[in-house]
């Protein structure tokens, strides 16, 4: 698979015995580039990595899909492991049976990066702070990348109250449409061609609010962002191709 393609990963499991078993968890354990998007059944968790069943009978079987993509970082052979077990009295998950798979993710062409006040990772704020991001693209391919767009997303909780854009700070002048920051060559000359080596980088910054809001209580103050880059041809053919970075996770603490 490249970055970017959406992938559908399934775990299927079975009570092979002549026994019912209840109380049952499903887990699954991703690589730290692999983007979950969407699950069915749902996932009993925000990370979309834990189900639970309730009740499986004699030879009864069942599956969990789910469906994601590959950040642009992403490269080389990585594993992907599905467990299932028994959640005792004490909610204590006792493994039963454990499965994996590795693929191939080949290299991309157009690698991104988004970084958070130095850090690309999940990280802890404070009332106040500015939120320093930079955005850095490099074309690591031996073609043309061209109409290459930049979007970087903002989501914030509680919505839309968290961040002051009104005091957004970005010297390349990205559109603005809600949470959302869109450069494209209109903006930055050199994403309308990119050649092959490279490489290019713009910052921007945006502070959070100074205090928790009036009225709101026991809210958990959270911003998350991530980068999605999509390139518009290969060489002069039109193509359409999206990554995206791995979300990250800024909580702020009082």
């Amino acid at each position: 698979v490249l970055p970017g393609d959406r992938v559908t990963l399934k775990f299927a499991y079975k009570n092979a015995s002549e026994n019912t078993f209840e109380h049952l968890k499903l887990r699954a354990v991703y690589p730290s580039a692999f983007i979950p998007e969407k699950t069915e059944p749902a996932s009993v968790d925000t990370d979309l990595k834990e189900w639970d069943v309730a009740k499986l009978g004699p030879n009864e079987e069942g599956a969990i899909s789910v469906i994601g993509s590959f950040a642009s970082e992403a490269e080389g052979a990585l594993e992907v492991k599905g467990s299932v077990g028994f959640l005792d009295q004490d909610d204590a998950f006792a493994l039963q049976k454990e499965a994996s798979f590795s693929m191939d993710v080949l290299k991309g062409d157009l690698v991104t990066a988004l970084i958070l006040n130095g850090k690309a990772d999940a990280q802890p704020l404070r009332f106040g702070d500015m939120l320093r991001y930079a955005v850095s693209y490099k074309n690591t391919g031996t073609v043309n990348l061209g109409n290459v767009t930049l979007t970087v997303m903002l989501e914030s909780a509680p919505p839309g109250k968290v961040i002051l854009w009104n005091e957004l700070n970005d010297k390349a002048r990205g559109v603005r449409d809600g949470n959302k920051i869109t450069w494209t060559k209109r903006q930055i000359p050199s994403l309308g061609r990119i050649e092959a080596g490279d490489e290019g980088t713009l910052d921007f910054e945006v502070p959070v609010l100074d205090k928790p809001l009036a009225g709101v209580a026991d809210a958990d103050y959270q911003v998350t962002s991530w980068l999605e880059a999509s390139v518009g041809t290969i060489d002069g053919i039109e193509v359409t191709r999206t990554a995206k970075t791995a979300p990250i996770a800024a909580k702020l603490v009082s």
